[in-house]
Parts: C-alpha cells; sequence; structure tokens
C-alpha cells in the first residue's frame, strides 16, 4: 500500500499562501526494513488557507525510483585477443529499466548502437585495461552509476604430437594468439612429471627436444607462455605421453607389448 507523509509550511512572501508537500512511497513486500527496490513519488500542491487539500490551486507531481539493491554490470574481465563480448546491467528483479534513461561509456567516451539498453556490445577495443560503465539518468539528473574493467589475453595454443611412440625429435608449435601486430614473446619449457624439473625449449615460435625411453618420463608436459605489450599473459600446458620410457601410460598398455613381455613370450613359444 502506498504511503503518504504530508509536510506543511508556510513561505513570508505569500501569507496567504501554504505549500503542501506529499511524499508517496509504495515498497514491495517483505520483512521489516528488509532492503529492496521502491517507488517514490512527491507532490507539491499549492492552496489557500483554510482550502480544502482536494481544492489546490495547482499541483506539481514528480516520480522515480530508489534501488536499496546492489546493481553489478555482468559480463568477463577477460577476453581472448580480437574477441567480441556482451555485458549487460543486473539488478534485483523488482527494479523497472524502463524507469531510467541508460547511457554506456567505453573509457569515458560513450558508445552504442544499444545506447539506453540494458545490454552493450564491444568489440575491436585495443590492448590495455578498459574500463566500460553505465550511467542511470531521470531527467536531466544522474541517479546512479556502476562499472566494471576488462582486458584482452592472448590465445595460447599448441599444435604437436600428445604421443610419442616412435624416439626421436619432436616438435610443437604455438597457434594464432589471435592479436594482429602485436609483438609476441614465447617462452618454452618441458616439466618432467617423474622428477618435478623443468627444461628450457626457447623462446621461438615452436619448440623441439629428442624424446626416447630414457627422458623425458612416461608422462611430460609441454608448457607455453605468450605475452605482448598491453595484453594479459597466457600459459597453455600440453601433455604428452612418452610411451617409449619405462612403464606403461594410458590405454597403450594394450595396444603396445613392453620388450620384457616379448621376451617372455619367446621362451614360452620354446
Amino acid at each position: 500500500m502506498p504511503v503518504s507523509r504530508p509536510y506543511t509550511f508556510n513561505r513570508p512572501t505569500f501569507p496567504d499562501t501554504t505549500f503542501r508537500s506529499y511524499i508517496t512511497t509504495r515498497a514491495p513486500m517483505g520483512p521489516p526494513n528488509a532492503q529492496g527496490d521502491y517507488w517514490y513519488m512527491v507532490q507539491v500542491q499549492f492552496q489557500r488557507l483554510g482550502g480544502a487539500s482536494n481544492n489546490a490551486a495547482a499541483r506539481l507531481s514528480t516520480a522515480g525510483q530508489v534501488e536499496g539493491t546492489q546493481k553489478v554490470i555482468v559480463g568477463p574481465t577477460t577476453l581472448v585477443a580480437g574477441a567480441t563480448a556482451q555485458w549487460r546491467l543486473n539488478t534485483s528483479p523488482r527494479y523497472d529499466p524502463r524507469l531510467y534513461l541508460k547511457q554506456w561509456t567505453l573509457d569515458g567516451q560513450p558508445i552504442g548502437p544499444n545506447a539506453g539498453d540494458s545490454l552493450i556490445q564491444v568489440s575491436g577495443a585495443a590492448p590495455g585495461l578498459h574500463r566500460l560503465k553505465l550511467k542511470l539518468r531521470y531527467a536531466d539528473d544522474a541517479l546512479d552509476s556502476v562499472e566494471t574493467t576488462f582486458q584482452y589475453q592472448l590465445a595460447a595454443t599448441v599444435q604437436g604430437p600428445s604421443t610419442v611412440l616412435d624416439a626421436g625429435t619432436q616438435t610443437w608449435s604455438a597457434g594464432s594468439v589471435s592479436a594482429s601486430g602485436a609483438q609476441v614473446t614465447y617462452q618454452w619449457q618441458l616439466l618432467d612429471s617423474a622428477s618435478g624439473s623443468w627444461t628450457s625449449l626457447g623462446t621461438a615460435s615452436s619448440a623441439s627436444t629428442f624424446v626416447s625411453g630414457s627422458w623425458p618420463s612416461p608422462r611430460f608436459y609441454v608448457v607455453l607462455t605468450v605475452s605482448a605489450n598491453g595484453y594479459l599473459t597466457n600459459t597453455k600446458t600440453f601433455p604428452v605421453a612418452n610411451t617409449l620410457a619405462g612403464g606403461c601410460y594410458g590405454f597403450y598398455c594394450a595396444l603396445i607389448p613392453r620388450a620384457d613381455s616379448l621376451q617372455r613370450r619367446k621362451h614360452a613359444v620354446r
């Protein structure tokens, strides 16, 4: 139910006139003192002294909405370089977005084409940290604003063998980082799961190492780190199975007999 609270005051310059102000609020159902969005309406009436309140000489009304619940911008804070993403305003279900005029800004500059919407799409932003802000306005007065930040990250992908069946030099290469024109730095490493040791494989766009039955262990990882100015660094860990090393890895146990197993079979035949 709406609740009205009248306020009466006299102005010396108009001794025969009373100014009465009615503030009406409509709050959502809920427990006492609960947070929530609610409507408000302000009515100012001008009437002669002694006159009935419903016989005012003039009235001025305005309405608005106040949010007791926090508003946030929902969307990614990290994007793959070159990607397009969307952000939206998320509020209490009682919030009525039609009440406000909305303006999105990117790094302080108004953006569209969805200006005035609760949803915005951004693409093609330059490298670096960006500030996305939504201003909520009623009439010409800013009521509130909410903001978030996002930054592009280089894509990190590894292409190459995930299983080694024959001894020899194995090569892995980096996929596209999706950052046109960026000066990309590559760092390759090999992590041996048995010893926990790290081995540098160079700083080119590809890396090679000799794999045999004695090294690396049955399970090792090729680790690629890519970085560039203005972008977040990204690391990709690529697991590799070395079936030549001692022991057996995965389903290859059933497919590839070990040398000692073959020797036992030969003796059994004799």
